[in-house]
């Protein structure tokens, strides 16, 4: 992403946003180490808030599959799941 952000930013002037949720792939510290040099590129990390749920569009389909797809099933090991 950081190569493709560098391009349109030479290309069109134009930065490149990335939204992310707060998970510990996304913000560890490798990963904030190289947010400096990711600006210089033009890619700039956002993060959604924490226990933000109603923004990130996944935890739809989670409450979805928690409430009507598995809710109430007894599973003997995870390869038993829908």
């Amino acid at each position: 992403m950081a190569q493709k952000a560098s391009q349109t930013l030479a290309e069109t002037g134009r930065i490149t946003v990335i939204v992310r949720d707060n998970g510990s792939l996304h913000t560890s510290r490798l990963v904030q180490q190289q947010w400096p040099r990711w600006q210089e590129q033009g890619l700039f990390i956002f993060f959604l808030p924490p226990y933000c749920s109603e923004m990130n569009p996944i935890e739809t389909q989670w409450r979805q599959l928690k409430g009507h797809e598995i809710a109430g099933q007894m599973f003997d090991n995870e390869y038993d799941r829908p």
